[in-house]
């Protein structure tokens, strides 16, 4: 047990796996809701706002060890899908698992050449969030769709908000209000712009089953591996008082073949 890392604590108690994010939970769930199924349901709503669509071309950003990938090659049928990741050892796990995943950060980013971007639960990670956005926008193709998951702010950071988010490895200036970080993607050049709010599924979720998982895992709570997991769950609730909150996006690269700055002027609110 000694030996074990944070994933094998998230995925304790249920099927074995390489997941790693935060998941979508049902509001009302239960204890028998298990992390790899969370994990997949989270993924599978950022394919559904890509708007994956069979023989689509599709790039995972700082996915880790791939999961997804399979999952939007089964369910969306994706022709070929591709992660990079800048982690040596997941990259290497993913390719001993048969996944195709590059080692890499958004500077190697192939351009040009997707109908699809998409980054689960990774982008709060990426800073400055518009090296994230250039990238994503270079590497599809005209018409080509983007969809990320983001923290939000309802307004700007407090110290003890700057001080958790610290903890958490997140640059809190890069968060920004919805409406705020809608105009970032815009001025990042992408158009139909979108936005739908998933603070309890996704923060309130994890929150409620990282408790149950300290629980069940009795004794081994107390492993140094689980502690990442018990600070995120810890810092949530704080956090989320603070203003916090979690928000897919998803937007669109102009269909004409002239890339040209286009105006935030209209975008839609966030649900």
């Amino acid at each position: 047990m000694s030996t074990w890392g944070l994933r094998q604590f998230l995925h304790h108690g249920g099927p074995s796996g390489s997941w790693g994010n935060l998941g979508l939970w049902p509001v009302s769930a239960g204890p028998h809701i298990d992390y790899a199924l969370a994990c997949l349901r989270l993924a599978r709503r950022v394919g559904e706002a890509a708007g994956i669509v069979a023989g689509d071309r599709v790039l995972s950003i700082a996915c880790g060890e791939g999961d997804e990938l399979e999952l939007w090659r089964r369910e969306f049928h994706a022709e070929h899908a591709i992660g990079i990741d800048p982690d040596p050892g997941a990259c290497a796990r993913a390719s001993a698992q048969g996944r195709s995943v590059i080692r890499g950060g958004i500077e190697q980013v192939p351009g040009d050449a997707f109908e699809r971007v998409l980054c689960v639960d990774a982008a709060y990670h990426i800073s400055p969030r518009s090296a994230f956005l250039r990238a994503a926008r270079s590497a599809l193709r005209p018409g080509g769709r983007l969809a990320f998951t983001d923290l939000v702010l309802a307004a700007p950071a407090s110290a003890a908000l700057r001080a958790t988010a610290r903890v958490c490895g997140i640059d809190a200036r890069e968060l920004l209000d919805p409406e705020a970080a809608m105009e970032r993607i815009a001025t990042a050049g992408f158009i139909d712009i979108r936005c739908e709010r998933l603070d309890e599924e996704v923060l309130g979720g994890f929150a409620r089953f990282a408790s149950l998982q300290a629980a069940r895992l009795g004794p081994l709570r107390w492993h140094p591996a689980w502690l990442p997991a018990a600070i995120t769950a810890g810092l949530i609730p704080p956090a989320r008082a603070r203003g916090l909150g979690y928000a897919l996006f998803s937007a669109s690269t102009a269909a004409s073949a002239e890339r040209t700055a286009l105006s935030s002027k209209g975008i839609p609110g966030c649900a």
